[in-house]
């Protein structure tokens, strides 16, 4: 009988002899409620869970690999006429229609009702401490969607910031600014200025930082902070944080942001 370390070893060993960039395809329009396949190899599903703003959607990953995912509450799982069994993984990304349209088909759809159960599932899974297993499972799977949903999320930025609020321009305390002295001196990579968090994208620059906060925030209160240097706190009336500071010696995985 296969253990989770056999089922790990079975996908890290399909990503590393797979193909990680998608095919082209023309694929059917995409659609809220699609459940689509990209053509990699192996074949990443997602499921398409709710336009936020003109073609760009806010996607799933889901996975066959259901021995992965076994926690509380469990991943709500869908099973298709084919006989494919799928769960949803406790993530989220952000995907452009050209991107899932050119690189992906649709293998399966989800009703209303089910999509406001996945919703609500996220919800429950934010802050959920996962079994060592899907921890190792998210981080091969997350390799494969970064690419891809920074690459979704960036061509959209500019468009997005026409339509919304001002950024909200952010300068430090001199306090703040000598307790953030970079723990590098050298800049980051061009390939390394765009990052995801866990629930925000940042993008690094010289001059500044640029942080990128899901459109449902604005009215609500955040706390944004470097290790126990706040950078914000207080109700969000943009999306998009500038932060007036060289952070490039950091990174996403530096920067917190929570509810308060």
């Amino acid at each position: 009988m296969l253990t989770v370390v056999d089922f790990l070893k079975l996908y890290a060993d399909s990503i590393e002899e797979g193909r990680p960039v998608p095919v082209e395809v023309k694929g059917e329009p995409v659609k809220v409620g699609q459940v689509r396949e990209l053509t990699t190899i192996p074949g990443e599903r997602f499921l398409v869970l709710e336009e936020v703003e003109p073609d760009l959607f806010l996607t799933v990953p889901m996975t066959s690999y259901l021995q992965l995912v076994n926690f509380k509450p469990y991943p709500i799982v869908f099973e298709f006429p084919s006989g494919l069994r799928l769960a949803t993984l406790p993530v989220w990304d952000y995907l452009g229609k050209e991107l899932i349209e050119r690189f992906s088909l649709v293998i399966g759809h989800v009703k209303e009702d089910n999509l406001k159960k996945v919703k609500v599932w996220l919800e429950e899974v934010k802050n959920i401490d996962l079994p060592w297993y899907t921890r190792k499972f998210l981080k091969l799977n997350s390799k494969i969607w970064a690419k891809l949903s920074l690459f979704s999320i960036l061509e959209k930025l500019e468009e997005v910031e026409e339509e919304k609020p001002m950024p909200k321009v952010i300068k430090l305390t001199q306090d703040s600014r000598e307790r953030l002295k970079n723990p590098y001196s050298l800049a980051l990579a061009a390939h390394a200025r765009y990052q995801k968090g866990k629930n925000f994208y940042v993008v690094f620059d010289e001059k500044q930082t640029r942080v990128y906060l899901p459109l449902d925030m604005i009215g609500k209160r955040i706390k944004v902070s470097v290790g126990d240097v706040v950078l914000f706190e207080g109700e969000l009336d943009s999306h998009v944080l500038v932060i007036e500071e060289n952070l490039t010696g950091y990174g996403a995985e530096d920067i917190n942001v929570v509810e308060l």
